[in-house]
């Protein structure tokens, strides 16, 4: 089952992002990983969101995932033309496999 994509943003959604932000905003990293995830399967993050994701499932020891999300905000950043949050989650994303050896 793909992600739904509309022209409005569904109501789930944006209930979904409210509460991964506040979760974020007071360091409930488990609630912000879990709010972020099921929005993502409702439909696409921004690039800030996913960068939320990345560090939530960081502080969560989801190392793996939190390499992917911060791919995925590369990436996205990249589409919107945002060369500048582009190069910074490079930065991140690069650090953080050479210190696991992966580069």
């Amino acid at each position: 089952m793909g992600r739904l994509r509309t022209a409005v943003r569904e109501p789930e959604f944006e209930s979904l992002l409210e509460d991964g932000r506040e979760a974020f905003a007071g360091s409930s990293w488990s609630n912000a990983f879990e709010s972020f995830s099921a929005a993502a399967q409702v439909e696409e993050l921004a690039p800030e969101d996913l960068e939320l994701l990345s560090t939530s499932a960081y502080m969560l020891g989801r190392v793996t995932e939190m390499l992917e999300y911060l791919e995925q905000a590369h990436h996205a950043y990249l589409n919107r033309g945002s060369t500048r949050q582009a190069v910074k989650a490079a930065i991140w994303l690069g650090s953080n496999l050479a210190s696991r050896g992966k580069m």
